[in-house]
């Protein structure tokens, strides 16, 4: 990420070889370990947030509806959460989804957001779907998005995700970005490019420059396994036994 673009933006990424950040592990003094030891004594931060994901559109402000389990969670279930202070640590677990970071100069507060498939494109439900995600978060806080500057990654790409089991595979007035799995377990399956879909209900759902915006479009699934030494959790190749990887965004 430049600095020049988001000149007091800290971030860390961590992968499988640092450990399973998985908050729902049946051993949850083992996760707090491991967050405790990878970003415990993080530079200018001291203080910890995250969601508690379940592919909704909800976003908690920090402070707002919080947790206390030595990192702060929401109480109740959400996919993204809202920081405007220094040195709190935003975090997202995952293993496979896309992060979506999105800050705001002016306000000096920034989004962190799950950029799952059923966040961005919520059931048909009678007919109708609830807004995605981004929609949500832009309109329930009043993001402006000529000030916004984005970054979006460590999430699967269309080359390993597949995703046939989707209605709107059929169902193509969500809009989905329809491509084919090249690589892995799922080769050859109809697949969808989340990093695409996000990028188009971004610029053209929300209006974001797109000379505002960051991808980095590495495949936690396929990503190191030519060196048969994958460097990201993911479910897409693991399933069941797979970990979740670790996001974390903070000011200072």
């Amino acid at each position: 990420m430049r600095s020049a673009t988001m000149p007091n933006i800290k971030h860390k990424i961590l992968g499988k070889a640092d450990g399973n950040f998985d908050p729902n592990q049946p051993d949850t003094r083992l996760f707090i370990d491991t967050l405790d030891a990878k970003f415990g004594n993080l530079d200018g931060a001291d203080k910890f947030f995250f969601p508690r994901c379940n592919s909704t559109n909800r976003v908690v402000a920090w402070k707002k509806e919080n947790y206390q389990l030595d990192f702060d969670t929401t109480k109740n279930d959400a996919d993204g959460i809202m920081i405007d202070q220094l040195r709190v640590v935003g975090m997202l677990f995952n293993a496979d989804d896309p992060t979506i970071f999105i800050y705001e100069d002016k306000k000096r507060r920034f989004f962190l957001l799950h950029g799952g498939f059923r966040c961005l494109v919520p059931e048909l439900k009678k007919g109708k779907r609830e807004r995605g995600i981004i929609r949500s978060t832009f309109e329930d806080f009043q993001i402006d998005a000529g000030d916004s500057k984005v970054w979006v990654g460590n999430g699967i790409g269309p080359c390993c995700y597949g995703a046939e089991h989707l209605p709107e595979m059929t169902d193509f007035s969500a809009k989905v970005p329809i491509g084919q799995a090249t690589r892995g377990l799922r080769a050859g399956k109809r697949s969808v490019d989340l990093y695409q879909l996000i990028y188009q209900q971004l610029v053209e759902g929300q209006k974001v420059k797109p000379t505002h915006m960051q991808f980095d479009t590495k495949c936690t699934c396929c990503d190191g396994m030519l060196e048969l030494d994958p460097k990201y959790h993911s479910d897409c190749r693991s399933g069941q036994l797979a970990g979740r990887n670790a996001v974390g965004f903070w000011m200072t």
